[in-house]
């Protein structure tokens, strides 16, 4: 009921209830919500519900998603399709963040990147009001040229389209 807070950040409570709230909310500014990998179903629909809730949030600018790159394959494939589906209206900034687990395999990390990018790519076919997407600075070499070379192009036209249609 646009009564909430403007601001959420790894809030420690049942995520099916913050998708219930997020549902038709507009005061909320910024998000910051942490994917891990887990043992189970639970933590994927967890993750899935708050995802979906977004989609029907009228006010969200900023978007944080921690992603643990240890995940399964599985949670993975789920965060990358979301990510191409995301088309929220008032998204401006798309902040992925991840977390390296200890004992991270790099040819894992290098095998992620690439799919992680085109997952950027094909929601910014779609997206046009994502203006930022910070990258890591932790990413492997060929994956930030990878990004450079892919997803800062749909950016930089969402960044001036606005000037173009005016």
């Amino acid at each position: 009921r646009n009564q909430g807070p403007t601001e959420l950040q790894y809030c420690d409570f049942d995520n099916f209830i913050l998708a219930d709230a997020l549902r038709g909310n507009s005061r909320l500014v910024n998000l910051r919500v942490l994917c891990r990998s887990s043992p189970n179903e639970v933590g994927n629909r967890e993750f899935l519900a708050i995802m979906s809730a977004l989609r029907q949030n009228k006010g969200l600018v900023n978007l944080a998603i921690w992603l643990d790159l240890s995940m399964s394959d599985e949670s993975w494939g789920a965060v990358c399709d979301l990510l191409k589906t995301l088309t929220h209206p008032t998204l401006q900034v798309l902040d992925l963040e991840t977390m390296k687990s200890i004992g991270v395999d790099p040819a894992l990390l290098n095998s992620r990147m690439p799919v992680l990018v085109q997952a950027l790519v094909d929601m910014l076919k779609v997206n046009m009001s994502i203006r930022t997407i910070p990258w890591s600075s932790f990413c492997p070499y060929p994956s930030s040229e990878l990004f450079q070379g892919s997803v800062d192009p749909y950016l930089e036209t969402n960044k001036f389209r606005p000037r173009l249609l005016a």
